[in-house]
């Protein structure tokens, strides 16, 4: 028999979906509620950073695990870990978001500090991962710090970010925490609505989606996400041609059937508008030279 024989291979992890599934879904209830317990303790120590956790209600009300749904972590053990549970690293994962983006670096080094080997948590940091949204390879744009863990081979998931990322990603989580600064963000961010850009980078990644509808989601989020980093500040307004470039994107894929954009007046050197006339609402501005066509 020949682990290249498919019958062996399903076997294997039939035996280790049985075996190791339900261990991983077990341990990653009580490490969930560690880390969450850690993360607030670091959050307390940087001025207005807030820890934030998974939503424990679905869209329709009704409870649910704050872990990773246990079917989603299935098919992800099967597509990426090759039916391999223990190599799973986001079973339990939350997030410690601070007010400014400057902020990020000293985030994750308390947290890499908190989670040290010897500093009595039993979590130990394994490893990070940063992606900055700039790479030549991330067509969707998505951006994120993140740093890994490990209690007893159970691992977790730790981001860092900022309301207004969190904003656009996912409104549930950000409305759990911040529901008194929904209307500020629509404010400072109103040529889109925020809360789908996660829906962007699951399609973008997807390989059940055919390549087309992969690369137009990717093309949205890469403007989505960068019209959400435009703003560092609240007093530095967010950029309104990549606005207005990414409401034109999620109309046309359907994720946004009515939504009231801003006239634009971009302020990008060397953009500028013919005397006596400005761009009203359903003119886009000329598509930047690194967009496809469309």
């Amino acid at each position: 028999m020949s682990w290249n024989d498919p019958s062996v291979k399903d076997e294997w992890m039939a035996k280790n979906q049985k075996i190791f599934g339900p261990k991983i879904v077990d341990g990653a209830l009580n490490m969930q509620l560690a880390i969450e317990e850690q993360v607030a303790a670091v959050a307390s120590r940087i001025p207005g950073a807030r820890r934030l956790t998974p939503p424990d209600t679905d869209e329709h009300g009704f409870p649910k695990l704050r872990i990773k749904d246990p079917a989603e972590a299935f098919k992800k053990v099967q597509n990426e870990y090759g039916g391999a549970w223990v190599d799973i690293k986001d079973m339990a994962r939350c997030t410690l978001v601070v007010e400014e983006e400057t902020q990020v670096s000293t985030a994750l080094n308390l947290l890499k500090h908190h989670f040290r080997a010897g500093a009595g948590t039993g979590i130990v940091f394994t490893e990070e991962k940063i992606i900055t949204g700039s790479e030549s390879w991330n067509k969707a744009g998505y951006s994120g710090w993140t740093i890994f863990v490990s209690k007893q081979g159970h691992k977790a998931e730790i981001q860092v970010n900022t309301p207004m990322i969190m904003y656009a990603k996912s409104l549930p989580e950000f409305t759990k925490t911040y529901e008194n600064r929904v209307e500020e963000m629509k404010k400072r961010f109103p040529a889109v609505p925020g809360g789908i850009g996660h829906k962007l980078y699951e399609v973008s990644r997807s390989p059940k989606h055919e390549q087309s509808k992969r690369d137009a989601h990717a093309v949205a989020s890469k403007l989505y996400y960068g019209y959400f980093r435009s703003s560092a500040t609240p007093y530095d307004p967010a950029d309104e041609v990549l606005g207005h470039l990414a409401l034109c994107e999620v109309i046309k894929l359907g994720l946004v059937k009515d939504w009231h954009s801003i006239p634009i007046r971009p302020r990008r050197a060397g953009v500028t508008e013919p005397p006596g006339r400005s761009r009203s609402y359903g003119q886009p501005p000329p598509r930047p030279p690194w967009l496809p066509p469309g």
